[in-house]
Order: structure tokens, then sequence, then C-alpha cells
């Protein structure tokens, strides 16, 4: 077990508010193409998106996911300070 003391603590809290925040703010912007896709699989229409909009929606996933990766760092580097 890791004892902080306060002000790790404080330091790893607004790390985690600030992961949070980040995270949200993610889902957020990743959910229009989310949508887009999720209609096109439950209409089965998705042969009907064309290679430039999914290649765009690949590329703000791709965006997305790595932003999700960053974050997953900073909790872990916040651990260890």
């Amino acid at each position: 077990m890791i004892i902080l003391k306060p002000q790790d603590m404080q330091r790893y809290v607004k790390v985690v508010s600030d992961v949070i925040d980040s995270t949200s703010a993610n889902g957020e912007d990743l959910n229009a193409d989310f949508e887009v896709l999720r209609k096109a699989i439950n209409d089965d229409t998705v042969s009907d998106l064309t290679t430039e909009q999914l290649t765009k929606i690949k590329t703000h996933f791709q965006s997305g996911t790595d932003k999700y990766q960053d974050n997953v760092n900073k909790l872990q580097q916040a651990q260890f300070q």
C-alpha cells in the first residue's frame, strides 16, 4: 500500500480530476462518429458509407484512442511521483 503525503495526494487528485474531464470531453467529441457507425450497423447500411467517411471516422477514432492512452499514462505517472 502506498501512503501519500497531503501535497502528493492533492497533486494526484488534480491529475485524476483532469483525466476524468478529458475522458468525458473525448467521449463527447467521438460520439457523433460513433452514432453514425451505430446507425449504419443497426440499419445494415455500413456499405453505404463512403471510403472518405470511413477514413475520416477511423482517423478521428485513432486520435481519440490516443487521447485515452495519454490519460492512462498520466494516471500511471501520477502514482509514482
